[in-house]
This record gives structure tokens, sequence and C-alpha cells, in this order.
């Protein structure tokens, strides 16, 4: 495979490589070197494809503070998807919203946090998974735990444009009347500024913005 010279995955593989193996992150008491979590990121993306992620797929991550956020960043872009960040503090009617106008086929989250994204995904159709941190949690069939997408065997990187998106916010205010932003992050890494959509102005009424995605009527 050729080298993407500006991917997200990529820039991070080649930082691997250059600096190597040392202690990167300490998280509850316990160091992790970046060689384990590298390797977790490249076992996730297999498991990710496998479930049938597929490239140019909008992926929700809703985690707080913890090693899977790196690693599901990494994973993400190694298997061609796009990011959708989402604040952990949204209550359920706010992350429905984001959810459902993201177009995002699977969230990431926590255990904790599995309550209200069940919640907030209920027959949600354009949710296909909810992937836990978590194990063997109950839930409403879509969930799938994060440990067992990592016993995929790793995967390379899917070939990306430079101009594909990489992340893409949506922001939520008060349930009564949500409003969106957009900022197009592409593989490069190279960020829009994001506009707010305002009644009346080129991107209401869910027409396209000036970066070529579409942004919902607010």
């Amino acid at each position: 495979m050729a080298r993407m010279e500006h991917n997200l995955a990529a820039l991070g593989e080649d930082s691997f490589e250059r600096h190597g193996d040392y202690e990167s992150l300490m998280f509850d008491g316990r160091g992790r070197r970046s060689g384990e979590l590298f390797e977790r990121g490249r076992r996730l993306a297999g498991g990710l494809r496998n479930l049938g992620v597929s490239p140019g797929d909008r992926v929700a991550v809703m985690l707080p503070n913890c090693p899977e956020v790196g690693i599901s960043y990494g994973a993400l872009w190694r298997a061609g998807a796009a990011i959708t960040p989402v604040i952990f503090l949204l209550p359920p009617p706010e992350l429905r919203y984001v959810l459902e106008h993201s177009r995002a086929r699977a969230i990431i989250t926590a255990p904790e946090l599995l309550g209200a994204v069940l919640a907030a995904t209920e027959g949600l159709e354009t949710l296909q998974w909810v992937i836990s941190t978590g194990a063997g949690e109950a839930g409403n069939g879509k969930v799938v735990p994060l440990a067992s997408l990592e016993d995929a065997e790793p995967s390379g990187i899917v070939p990306r444009d430079d101009h594909d998106l990489a992340a893409r916010c949506t922001r939520a205010g008060r349930p009564a009347a949500p409003r969106a932003s957009c900022s197009r992050t592409r593989t490069s890494g190279a960020a829009a500024s994001p506009r707010r959509s305002r009644p009346g102005s080129p991107t209401s009424g869910g027409t396209s913005c000036r970066c070529r995605c579409r942004t919902p009527s607010a």
C-alpha cells in the first residue's frame, strides 16, 4: 500500500515508528506503553472492519477520559471511518439529536454511560451498533464489547484521500431547539471553522454548507 503523507492514521504510525515503545500514559495508577496502545488500535481497527464499519462511515465516540479515547480515534481513522466526538455529559434527547443528524452507524461508549446511550438510541434505525468498553452488558441487541473487537487480526491503514472527512462535530443546544455546527476535519488534519446553522442562512434547511457536508436544519 502506498504511504499517505497526510493521513492521520499514517501520521500516527510514523510517530510510533520514529519514537518506538515507551511509557506514554498513566491511568488509574498503571502506566501504558505506546506499543500496547498502538497494537490495541490496530486490532480494534480490524475488529471494526469485521463488524461492518466501512470507509466514510460516521462513528460517534462518547467516552470519559480513559485510554480507549485515543485507541478508538486511531482505530477509526485506520479503518477509514469519520469520527463524531460527543461530550459525555449530554442527556439522552441531545445525544439522540447528535446521532440522528450525524447519521452515525455506531457509537463507542463506556458502561457508566450505557444507560443514557441506550435510551437515546432506542428505535434509531441509522445506528447499528453500541460498542462498550465494558464486557457483556445487556442491552437492546446492539451492544458489542470493545474487547471482543480487539481479538481481531491487526488492520492495515485503509487508503483515504486527503480531502476525505476525518471528523464532524454536531452540537446540540437545549432539547427544544437543538443547533448544529459543522467542523470539516480532513484526513490531513486541516479543519474548517465551525459555522452554526441559522434560520435563513445558506446552511439552514438541510442544504449543503461550504464544506460540502449536509448541515441539518436547526
